[in-house]
Parts: C-alpha cells; structure tokens; sequence
C-alpha cells in the first residue's frame, strides 16, 4: 500500500495594525492510493481490492484554518529580536468518516484518509527570530487542541511541533538558504467517545529539513524545502514517510493602497511633511564622524565621475552634520543601517544597484551601534526600528522617510525620485 499526498493551502492575511494581524487559510488536498496484492507465489494480483486497500483518488479541501497574530516584541534599534504570539481555531471543514476499525469488523468497506477531525480545535502558536551576525535565526512552536468529539465520536489526538531554522544569503541579494531541524509529536486518537483508541495514530518524528527561498522583489517569495522525518516513537500501524518535498509562493500587497506611518511619510506627490523634518537644514548640533566623511563627500558635485556613489557617512553610531549630508545636484539616501539588522543588508544590496546604473545618486550609509548611538539621540528620535532610509531630491529637500522598511518599499520610492529628477515636471 502506497499513497502520493499532495496539498495547496491559499493563505489570505490582513494586517489591521503594525502589531496585530488576521490569517485565513484552507488547505486543498489529493490523496493518490495504489494498494497491491499478491499471490501465494508472490506474483501481483491485477484487479483486486479489499474493503481496507484499493486504487483511488481523493479530493477536497482540510479543516479551515482562523488565525490572528499579535506582535508581542517589535524589532527596535538596539534588537532585531520578533516575537509573535498567534491563537484561533481550526473549523471542521474537512471531510469525516466513521470508524474505520468498527466498520472493518462487520466487513463493510471504509476509509482510512480524513481531511478533516469534525470538531472545532484550538490552534496555538509563537513565532521568534533574531539576527546572529550573518545569520538569521528562527524559531517557532505550534500546537492543535482537540477537546471534543466529532459526530462519529472521534476525536483527534492534540499535535505539536518545535522548529529552529538558521537562514543565510551568501551574499546573493534575491537568495536565502535556511536549514534545520523540527520535532513534531502527535497523540493517539480514539473513537467510541474514546473508549477505543485509533491503532494508527499516535508518533513522534524528528526532521530534518533544508531549502531555498527567491525573493525578485521584498512582496514576492517562491520557497522550496525539502524534509525527511525519522521516526522516534509510534503507536500502532503507521505509514512511514520518505520525503516531504513543498513548494510555497507568497504575495503581499496593500489593498488601499500604499502604508503610511512606519513605513514612510509621504504626501500624494512622495514629498515628506513639511512639518516632520528640517529639509537638511543643520540645527547647529551635527557631528562629523572622526575622519570627516561628511565634509568630503560634500565636496562632489552633479558632475562626479563616479558611477557607484556610495560612501561611509558616520560609523560606529557616531552622527553626523545634516546641512553637510547631501549631494548638490543629485538624488541622496541616508541609510541607517546596523550589523545586526538583516533586513538592512538587502537594502544596501538594492541601494549599490541602483547607484552603479544612475550617475545621478548619491547613498550615504549610517552606521546604528545601539539606540544610545549619538546618531540615535540627534536624528532618530521618533523612530521605533530600523531599517531607516531618508530619500532626498537634487535641491537638498526631504522627499520620503522610510521606517521599518524593505528593499522593494526602498526600490519603489527612490525609482519614482530618479524619474522626477530625469523628468522634471
């Protein structure tokens, strides 16, 4: 007896704040069964099947899945640590049988495949990561409660699952590999309002599993992973599983329209609020770092020869004097960035880009120790995480300023300047 599964599960999330989040998901599964039976000589017996095993295809969708995510622990300027908490409840959307073991003692024919428990069940989970250096650790834990019997008096056993993943980009700015293991326990089930425990539940698998994500743009991911589970414990007739092999494309997109706030302060036309920022105008309390990289690069012009203008403003968290910062006659970013900020290293992957094909940008990189950094205390009061991009035009006017932000958000804002400054209106 052999079975292929196969399964696609559409998610939709929406975010209602920075810290709260609502996820829907249904998963659609195929289950492919080929039973063989042979003979006293060991020889295949075409067309035969038996009320537990034959050939057959089904189809239909899981238990739908309500989940919403609360963000107990935002990344900050000190700490890239994200600590999600998520709880909801599964629906019984899947399809049910009846019980199988009773219905093979009177001889009638049944099935084993469910794609469903029948019953309400509580979902539990916590989500974290941090940066470690180059690397990107995760970790996760999830858990499914049920606490009732279904219509058929099953009621499945309570599953939990304990994931760490280590993520690593070898410096390939649209690539990510990450690699771990996961310990996943499953409880017996039972029928009968539990006075008969189900023979092919119950086990506990350690896995290993390795894969790759490509990410052409922040809002878009195509993943593939591979796992192999190996079996620790089992109760009763269990399937043994070589492989898991799972494909996952993500999107994200925002239904009305672009974020505000965090992610960026922007009027209709991309300029900044008048009100939130001096427009690079000193406030007569601005540093120079220790070898005066701010006096130097002020010293370009519009006609600088050089095609990949990105250059140290201030390192080691020490700030810097605004009024100096920007480049006359060319579109400058300000790039907050810290070695312990992941996402930070995309954007600066995406920032070399775009400076190497326009002669007409200037990036300025600011290094963020720690949120006493005096480049914390003098510029970024009033942001909450990194990364932070700051978008000026060619006359030295704060354009857009960009908090907790991706690569693709960068991307997308500073093209929109390249083509205002190209084509002035």
């Amino acid at each position: 007896m052999s079975q292929d599964i196969f399964e696609f599960t559409p998610l939709v999330a929406l975010a209602l704040s920075s810290r709260t989040e609502i996820e829907l998901s249904l998963p659609l599964r195929m289950v492919k069964a080929h039973a063989s039976f042979l003979d006293a000589e060991g020889k295949e017996v075409p067309d035969f099947e038996s009320i537990h095993h034959r050939d057959e295809t089904l189809f239909g969708p899981g238990d739908l899945r309500l989940l919403s995510r609360y963000r107990l622990v935002q990344p900050s300027l000190s700490s890239t640590l994200l600590l999600d908490l998520r709880f909801g409840a599964s629906l019984p959307t899947g399809r049910t049988e009846p019980n199988p073991f009773a219905l093979g003692r009177q001889g009638i024919k049944h099935q084993h495949a469910f794609f469903g428990s029948g019953t309400v069940d509580p979902l539990l989970g916590v989500e974290a990561s941090t940066g470690i250096g180059p690397l990107l650790m995760s970790a996760w834990s999830s858990a499914r409660v049920p606490y009732a019997t279904n219509r058929h008096g099953y009621r499945g056993g309570a599953t939990f699952s304990l994931g760490v993943n280590a993520h690593y980009d070898f410096g390939i700015s649209t690539w990510s590999f990450f690699a771990g293991p996961q310990l996943y326990h499953e409880g017996q089930a039972s029928w009968e309002n539990g006075r008969e425990p189900a023979k092919n539940s119950g086990r506990t698998d350690l896995i290993a599993g390795v894969g790759a994500a490509w990410r052409q743009v922040e809002s878009t991911a195509v993943e593939l992973s591979f796992s192999k589970p190996f079996t620790l414990d089992s109760q009763g007739g269990q399937m043994e599983i070589p492989v898991f092999v799972s494909l996952g494309i993500s999107g994200r997109f925002h239904a009305w329209g672009e974020p505000k706030g965090d992610e960026g302060h922007e009027d209709e036309h991309g300029h900044d609020d008048e009100h939130g920022h001096d427009h690079g105008q000193a406030d007569g309390h601005g540093h120079a770092d220790e070898h005066g990289h701010a006096d130097e690069h002020n010293a370009e012009g519009p006609d600088h020869p050089d095609r990949d203008d990105v250059r140290d403003l201030a390192r080691g968290g020490m700030s810097f004097d605004l009024a100096k910062a920007t480049v006359p006659g060319k579109v400058t970013v300000i790039d907050f960035w810290a070695e312990w900020c992941h996402p930070c290293g995309h954007i600066d992957r995406a920032l070399r880009e775009l400076a190497s094909t326009h002669p007409n940008l200037a990036v300025r990189r600011v290094e963020v120790v720690d949120a006493d950094s005096p480049v914390v205390q003098q510029h970024l009061r009033g942001a909450k995480a990194l990364p932070v991009v700051w978008i000026f035009d060619a006359e030295a006017k704060l354009v857009a300023r960009l908090e907790s932000t991706d690569a693709d958000r960068v991307r997308r804002v500073l093209e929109r300047t390249l083509e205002r400054f190209a084509h002035p209106e």
